[in-house]
């Protein structure tokens, strides 16, 4: 960033009041679906009341749910830390 501009006018941008419509920026580098996002999606798509209960399923339907949630977005090892399923298994399922 500061070989785009000086520290000083860094400075001056930091601590220049924003207008009265604007409080606040938004900024987030990270594109991940939090735990709520995946819950929700398993909850309202797959009528799981807690994405343990994934465990329970069929091997078929488990790995049906598995491979859609991914496409849905979630990562392999966020999906192995909130279903209780290894990510070895999680990761054999999607090479098929």
């Amino acid at each position: 960033m500061l070989k785009r501009i000086t520290l000083d006018n860094l400075k001056e941008l930091v601590d220049e009041t924003l207008d009265g419509d604007i409080t606040d920026v938004e900024y987030t580098t990270d594109d991940r679906l939090a735990d709520d996002d995946i819950r929700q999606y398993l909850r309202g798509h797959w009528h799981l009341e807690h994405p343990t209960d994934l465990q329970k399923k069929e091997k078929t339907d488990r790995n049906e749910i598995l491979i859609e949630a991914i496409q849905y977005g979630a990562p392999l090892r966020q999906l192995s830390r909130l279903t209780g399923i290894s990510y070895g298994v999680i990761q054999r399922i999607m090479a098929k």
